[in-house]
């Protein structure tokens, strides 16, 4: 049987010297929508069924499931935030604002998958029907196990924004382009993007376009391979921002 879900708020967090990604890069910052074909997968598709103006089972947040759950299994805590952000950049994620939540427990070879999600599922619905931070949520699922133990982990990501599909990978002339909808409250937006090991740009709006849309461009340091873009919002009357979005982009 499972251990029991584990509280996202008091896990053991690991530094790791090193992570090889098993997952494949996302090409595309999106909210592509995907249900994993397995229990696993379609038990989340039935919760977020529930309410599908809020909820969305994403690639990008299996994506970074898949990840987590090998992490856990692995080292039995959850991986820092440096590295979790990675994974999260990596799978195409855009948003920072990740509660993982994990069951973990023993599975003997003998115990087929099949019979682990017997046993497990109904402690993986109570921990999907935990209640979480209001507003649209990607979501994502996996299972992962060794000769001894097993791992599901679920993951949900705040959506406020909604994203124009746009490649990661930026033109010749290293500017991402991104645009998109904000659907949180927001009087004005801030954009950044780094440059280097500690700087960082102001991304430019295009004054044209109006709230809650957005567009922006932001341009990579000639030196950068990568840059993260980080979107935030101002509301008058409050002191600090709401981060929107964060993601990776790639130069070719």
């Amino acid at each position: 049987h499972g251990s029991g879900a584990v509280n996202p708020f008091a896990q053991a967090v690991v530094d790791a010297d090193t992570w090889r990604f098993e997952e494949p890069a996302a090409e595309t910052l999106d909210h592509a929508e995907y249900v994993e074909p397995s229990p696993w997968g379609e038990l989340l598709a039935e919760y977020a069924v529930l309410d599908p103006q809020r909820l969305k089972t994403t690639r990008a947040m299996h994506c970074a499931a898949r990840e987590l759950s090998r992490f856990y299994l692995e080292h039995a805590a959850m991986p820092s935030v440096p590295l979790r952000r990675a994974m999260l950049d990596h799978c195409g994620s855009l948003t920072d604002a990740v509660v993982p939540q994990f069951l973990f427990g023993a599975a003997a070879e003998e115990h087929t998958e099949a019979m682990l999600h017997d046993a497990w599922q109904s402690q993986v619905r109570s921990m999907l029907q935990t209640p979480g931070p209001p507003g649209a949520r990607d979501l994502g699922i996996a299972f992962a196990r060794d000769g001894t133990k097993a791992v599901v982990v679920f993951v949900s990501g705040a959506r406020k924004v909604q994203l124009e599909p746009r490649p990661r990978v930026v033109g010749a002339d290293g500017v991402a382009v991104l645009r998109g909808r904000v659907l949180v409250p927001a009087d004005r937006i801030l954009a950044l993007i780094n440059q280097g090991r500690f700087g960082y740009a102001i991304c430019e709006s295009d004054e044209r376009v109006r709230l809650p849309d957005f567009a922006i461009r932001c341009a990579l340091d000639t030196a950068d391979r990568s840059a993260r873009i980080e979107l935030s919002a101002r509301v008058e009357g409050r002191v600090l921002g709401d981060g929107l979005l964060g993601a990776e982009v790639l130069r070719d």
